[in-house]
């Protein structure tokens, strides 16, 4: 009884230059729901790569791009790609194309541990760990030769969970192990 939902919106300038790419992603588990990510990505002051002209009022702003990302309903910290004309030529001379991760790692949902008694005088043990992992990155490219820019983002998320129960007594032993994990990914691309 769970779905997921995603939306994307992207504004870009009068001259066709991305000025805000927003993705989002709920979950809705029953009547519950959960902000589970959002990755925004800005830029600002574009049009001189290009020579466009710049929207009203926005003739004098400084070139910037940058990310920022919610997971979970947790504000991360934001991931600046440039700032200033001078480091976003250093950073394309020297870009290898590789995203930029938000965030990524590993988070523990859930380790139990239980002893169970039976009702034929038994002892079961019982032991479950489950983890998650997460992914988020994105990145930017500009071609001043090709005239056009290409935002990129990527999410990943992978669960598994792993238990067991077994039953000792001095004469036998017996147990059940059961896992199971998935992985899914999303790749947004806007050029």
């Amino acid at each position: 009884h769970s779905a997921s939902t995603y939306s994307l919106d992207i504004l870009y300038s009068g001259s066709g230059i991305l000025r805000r790419s927003n993705l989002n992603i709920f979950q809705y588990i029953g009547k519950a729901n959960l902000h589970s990510s959002q990755v925004v990505i800005e830029a600002q002051g574009l049009e001189a790569l290009i020579a466009a002209t710049p929207d009203e009022g926005e003739e004098n702003l400084d070139s910037y791009a940058g990310m920022s990302a919610i997971l979970f309903d947790v504000q991360l910290r934001p991931v600046t790609f440039f700032n200033g004309y001078s480091d976003l030529m250093s950073k394309m001379l020297s870009a290898s194309g590789d995203p930029v991760s938000v965030v990524k790692g590993l988070i523990l949902l859930i380790d139990h541990s239980q002893e169970l008694q039976l009702q034929s005088g038994l002892k079961a043990n019982m032991d479950v760990q489950g983890g998650l992992a997460i992914d988020i990155s994105g990145a930017m490219e500009f071609s001043l030769w090709y005239r056009e820019s290409k935002t990129r983002v990527k999410n990943r998320v992978a669960l598994a969970i792993v238990g067991s129960i077994t039953v000792d007594s001095v004469f036998v032993k017996a147990g059940l192990e059961i896992s199971a994990e998935t992985e899914a990914g999303l790749e947004f691309i806007s050029t």
